[in-house]
């Protein structure tokens, strides 16, 4: 995975953080002060690349991580939905990890 450690998502700096145990996290923006490593979204270590189910769910899952990063106040099952939409989209045109 290429060494990206942070991104802006609604004018809040996350830092990007690819280790386990985590299926997928957004820290909610505000809940404490900014520091090193917060707030942070965490995907998990070693996201598969290539074109099998896993790597497009790593997709998905990255997808709304960022979506709560962008829009915290949605609910879980309109991220979901959100995610998923793009997520298919996105797969279906052929994007995929190298």
């Amino acid at each position: 995975m290429a060494n990206v450690r942070t991104h802006t998502f609604n004018n809040v700096k996350y830092y990007i953080m690819v280790d386990d145990p985590y299926l997928g996290w957004c820290d909610k923006p505000g809940r404490r002060p900014p520091k090193i490593g917060y707030p942070a979204i965490r995907i998990p270590e070693g996201l598969k690349a290539g074109g099998s189910k896993e790597a497009k769910l790593g997709l998905i899952t990255l997808l709304h991580e960022c979506i709560h990063a962008e829009h915290w106040a949605l609910t879980e099952t309109r991220t979901d939905q959100i995610a998923s939409e793009i997520g298919n989209l996105l797969w279906r045109l052929g994007y995929r990890r190298k």
